[in-house]
């Protein structure tokens, strides 16, 4: 398809005129191997004044039939197709190894969300939780598919099917089937269908798939409660989308927890099975790395070095989009957003609902005025919030089975200069039990750094020196078969010890999602990132922006639910092992 053809195509869908005025527009391409209709509605997205602040374009690539599931490359038939190719890898520089599944990437400073769905189109649409306002759709195949297109699409939605052949592919058996599910054809003159339709059924469309369903808000004012990576996040998205946002803590600057440390490793979970932890984990890690690209200097703030992953001594494998990240410097990047004020020093006691409102008890600090949205991203503090709303109000049941069962755990790292020459440390960070860092870049000098230490004992954890040989023993483990060596060269040297702790949930994957959306409206967590925060945050922080503003969701629905605040808890079994304790949680520390 020519350039020209398509950006016909976004008049006849009545582009740009449709979405004056709209806060956001969401238009779904069930045909994006001919990305020739993305780059004409990004082009007219970028030369229109009168633009929706975001722009989310679903593109639906269908890999049946083909070698692997990589997108073809450019359509050297099509004018113009070079251009859009070379945007592409550009901006996206993964583009040409996609997996099937979602992929969600951000351009435009975040104010365009591309979500690229990789798999049948049948599929594709099932995993969806959207509905689109503009749809460039090829002509279903079956009668399911043409069911599975109606549930993407909102009443008034503009479908076009492209040039006249492709509406000529749509038989008398599916023009049948799609009358009955709302779709109200074009005609001209005489009478002949056009290649476009609208979907206008003459019943009130409801979600009873799901029962918690949202209702659809406008921008306004949002509390975040934690001012961690997981609330900066958080912050940041609803931004980015015109919220106003107060970002409270208790303490007097951001990334004041387990978010201070001094350089962490943003690298996706690997397992046999791919289990939805690593699934979860790579979506996360490729959403916070396109924040690192934007928003830190790479080489003084992270650097994308690519990371070893040591499973057994003789088995690695290697990540070369990964690398090491300073936490605290992103929070700050963050939160330094011009729709996101802080506020510290605020320690939050209570939450009250009040005539469509929330408002926020301080025990010290002033946190002034009403708050449409309240996101609890505070860790341990928020199981204390929801069981002082438990005492008041209630919540659920599930959810209240699942606060049970969060617990804390505490680690350390330990982190130094050189004191002398080093020979044979490997080039990159090597990620396995434990985590070594060799190359930190510091005005001082080099650094290396070694992590860390995972503790439910409270007791154990204030060993202090434990700590410290514990770290030092995950390098024989790391960097076979001279790790005990570097260790002994590097405790020679100036070693400083840094301590915090993590929240950990019953499967050790977030909790995200609305806390009870009848009892406790506009009250959402976001709690639950155990050691992975630099992998899950931005990925949590989408997921509830998505969801708020019924925008596309950045990962298939089906995955999104083991991340769901009242997903189904799994019976312990007996041979899993003792739970969990319950310890006091220590202020993180830096001990020289």
């Amino acid at each position: 398809m020519r350039v020209g053809d398509a950006c016909g195509h976004l008049a006849s869908c009545g582009l740009p005129d449709a979405w004056q005025g709209a806060q956001s527009w969401t238009v779904l391409d069930t045909d994006f191997a001919e990305r020739s209709q993305f780059f004409a509605t990004l082009s007219r997205w970028q030369n229109d004044p009168s633009r929706p602040r975001c722009l989310h374009y679903v593109g639906i690539y269908d890999c049946r039939g083909e070698a692997d599931t990589r997108m073809s490359g450019t359509r050297r038939d099509a004018p113009g197709s070079q251009r859009i190719d070379q945007l592409i890898l550009r901006e996206l520089p993964n583009v040409g190894r996609l997996g099937r599944g979602f992929h969600r990437f951000a351009l435009e400073s975040g104010q365009v969300l591309l979500t690229v769905c990789v798999g049948s189109t049948q599929d594709m649409l099932r995993e969806g939780n959207f509905q689109a306002d503009t749809v460039f759709a090829k002509p279903p195949e079956n009668q399911w598919e043409a069911r599975l297109l109606a549930r993407r699409c909102k009443p008034g939605s503009l479908i076009c099917f492209g040039t006249q052949a492709s509406a000529n592919a749509l038989n008398s058996e599916l023009y049948g089937v799609m009358e009955p599910l709302g779709f109200i054809w074009q005609t001209d003159s005489a009478g002949q269908r056009q290649p476009s339709c609208t979907f206008d059924p003459p019943w009130r469309i409801r979600n009873l798939r799901d029962t918690r369903h949202l209702e659809v808000r406008s921008t306004g004012r949002c509390a975040v409660v934690g001012a961690g990576i997981a609330g900066a996040c958080v912050a940041y998205a609803l931004a980015r989308r015109g919220w106003e946002v107060a970002v409270v803590d208790q303490e007097v600057a951001p990334a004041a927890g387990a978010s201070g440390l001094p350089a962490g490793l943003l690298v996706p979970h690997v397992s046999a099975d791919d289990s939805p932890r690593s699934r979860l984990s790579r979506h996360g890690a490729r959403m916070m790395t396109d924040l690192a690209h934007g928003l830190l200097v790479r080489g003084e703030d992270w650097a994308p070095s690519g990371v070893t992953e040591r499973r057994t001594e003789s088995v690695l494998h290697w990540h070369p989009d990964a690398g090491w990240i300073r936490p605290s410097r992103l929070v700050r990047a963050l939160l330094s957003h011009a729709n996101v004020s802080f506020v510290g020093l605020t320690s939050i006691q209570s939450l009250v609902y009040r005539a469509g409102h929330w408002q926020l008890g301080c025990q010290n600090g002033d946190v002034p005025g009403n708050f449409d949205l309240v996101v609890l991203a505070n860790a341990m503090g928020s199981v204390k919030l929801l069981r002082q709303l438990a005492c008041a109000c209630g919540i659920a049941p599930d959810l209240d089975d699942k606060l049970a069962a969060v617990h804390a755990v505490h680690g350390a790292i330990n982190f130094g200069r050189y004191a002398e020459p080093m020979a044979g440390l490997p080039t990159a960070p090597v990620n396995g039990h434990g985590y070594f860092i060799p190359h930190l870049p510091d005005p001082s000098g080099a650094q290396w750094l070694i992590g860390s230490t995972f503790e439910t004992d409270a007791l154990r954890a204030a060993d202090l020196w434990q700590q410290r040989v514990d770290n030092f023993a995950h390098l024989a483990h790391l960097v076979p078969p001279d790790g005990d060596i570097f260790a002994q060269t590097l405790d020679r040297g100036p070693v400083a010890q840094w301590l915090a702790t993590r929240c950990v949930t019953h499967d050790r994957l977030p909790l995200v999602g609305p806390v009870d959306v009848l009892a406790h409206p506009g009250l959402w967590l976001c709690v639950g990132m155990g050691s992975r925060g630099l992998s899950f945050s931005a990925l949590c922080a989408e997921l509830i922006a998505a969801r708020i503003g019924a925008e596309p969701w950045p990962i298939e629905a089906s995955l999104a639910r083991s991340l769901d605040v009242h997903r189904i808890k799994k019976k312990r079994t007996p041979d899993s092992g003792p739970p969990f304790t319950f310890a006091a949680t220590p202020q993180p520390r830096v001990v020289g």
